[in-house]
């Protein structure tokens, strides 16, 4: 049983014997474990199914607003301090449809397991202390974690460190009344975390930094995000801090100084391979000029992380006249030895891709998922990108694009060409099939489309 995207929490307590699961007229997710103590035969489908789970997506945010469990007592007395999936890897957990802080903490202590590798915990409820709570446990983990890793035994004869533990109470007179003593979880195979950037108060920035297996990182400047970066995150990093580092993400920036903090940490940026910026068009108001976009943003990154061969940057809105639409991309790609870019920014332009913009070899994917190309560019692209294996454009075709044209080989191999739009200047009833073959037709011989 592997729950995939569409599947929740719920699907697995309901192999616990006696338990009632429906949805009310709020759309709320009501959860009901037998009122009496779970016995093994009741945990007996349950505890067969719940190692094969790997990846789970804990609350359907699509189809539920709340999730609401009676029978906390039961299943938790039941469980002790086991993890209810112990051989989870991936973990994705959203705040939103927890109502107290019990719920939160319980849910999320329910489901960290010892095997997570890869960790997604977005705070979007709108209750602050409430999304804090989720990220407190989360943070004592990973202390104890780092206190493993450094507290070894000055002997064989020693014990090793005790185990920590944490007691959740309800505290609450809507709810059952419980005190779970439980075990901090040791998240010490952690790879890769995806995390709201209000979960982050004074030292936990550096705090994950320790994290010795940590490859991938994405921080997410979430709604509740108010005031200077600085004060989530802590510019004075140990030397060893994010260490194993390869891939870093930033999702909705706000504003230059936001990402100009981040990236004057040395420690962060000097080994990426992989990135990922996506600016938030609903707080960024300002339209930078090009020389705001290369030497706030395009230059910082060339600079900062040289060795980076997979890119997907949402720039900023910026000035551009049609023969200089594409200069920041192409920047990029000289300063850069990417195989993999994917540039699309905030506002939509025609890309121009002027035949004389030199050769990129070192290319094979290229997404344009935002900006309009027309057949001649494309036929540019080819030529630039020698070595282009994927192209994903939105394209812009006139009658005439394809009328005489004379199929000249200008690739070394088959491109596949992923048409995401077309825009028809005169001619409705073209399909993409049909654009595709034609493209395919006038570019090159060796050129197919998808």
């Amino acid at each position: 049983m592997s729950p995939g995207p569409n599947r929740g929490i719920e699907q697995l307590l309901a192999l616990v014997a006696g338990t009632k699961i429906y949805v009310d007229t709020e759309d709320n997710m009501q959860i009901f474990i037998a009122h009496k103590s779970l016995t093994d035969e009741d945990l007996g489908r349950f505890k067969f199914y719940a190692p094969f789970v790997k990846r789970l997506d804990s609350f359907k945010m699509e189809k539920y607003f709340r999730y609401r469990l009676r029978g906390w007592k039961q299943l938790l007395t039941a469980l002790g301090n086991s993890p209810l999936l112990p051989n989870l890897r991936t973990l994705i957990f959203n705040t939103r449809p927890t109502t107290t802080m019990f719920e939160q903490q319980a849910w999320f202590m329910l489901l960290l397991s010892p095997s997570l590798h890869e960790l997604h915990l977005a705070t979007t409820s709108s209750h602050r202390t409430l999304n804090a709570s989720a990220a407190e446990l989360f943070f004592k983990s990973i202390s104890t974690t780092l206190q493993g890793a450094t507290d070894s035994p000055s002997s064989p004869r020693q014990s090793p460190p005790a185990r920590q533990t944490v007691t959740i109470s309800t505290e609450s007179a809507d709810v059952e009344d419980i005190s779970w003593l439980t075990t901090i979880r040791d998240l010490a195979g952690l790879s890769k975390l995806v995390i709201s950037l209000s979960t982050l108060g004074a030292g936990k920035f550096t705090t994950i930094g320790l994290l010795s297996q940590l490859e991938s990182l994405e921080i997410d400047f979430d709604i509740h995000h108010e005031g200077s970066v600085s004060q989530y995150i802590s510019l004075d990093l140990p030397d060893n801090a994010f260490s194993r580092l390869r891939h870093f993400g930033l999702k909705n920036l706000p504003d230059t100084s936001s990402f100009q903090t981040i990236w004057s940490m040395t420690h962060l940026t000097s080994h990426l391979t992989s990135l990922s910026l996506h600016f938030n068009k609903y707080r960024w108001m300002n339209v930078l000029t090009y020389d705001q976009i290369m030497s706030d943003f395009i230059s910082p990154i060339g600079e900062k992380s040289p060795n980076l061969v997979d890119l997907v940057i949402h720039p900023p809105e910026y000035e551009w006249n049609e023969a200089g639409s594409s200069a920041p991309m192409f920047d990029l790609l000289s300063r850069l030895p990417l195989v993999r870019l994917q540039f699309a920014p905030m506002l939509g332009l025609h890309m121009s891709i002027p035949h004389t913009a030199g050769k990129y070899p070192l290319l094979k994917r290229l997404k344009l998922a935002t900006s309009w190309v027309a057949v001649a560019d494309v036929k540019n692209l080819a030529v630039v990108f020698p070595n282009l294996e994927y192209l994903a454009i939105q394209i812009i075709v006139y009658p005439e694009d394809f009328q005489g044209a004379i199929s000249v080989s200008t690739s070394s191999q088959p491109i596949v060409i992923h048409v995401l739009s077309v825009f028809l200047e005169e001619d409705p009833l073209w399909d993409r099939a049909i654009i595709g073959d034609r493209l395919a037709g006038s570019v090159s011989i060796t050129i197919t489309s998808q």
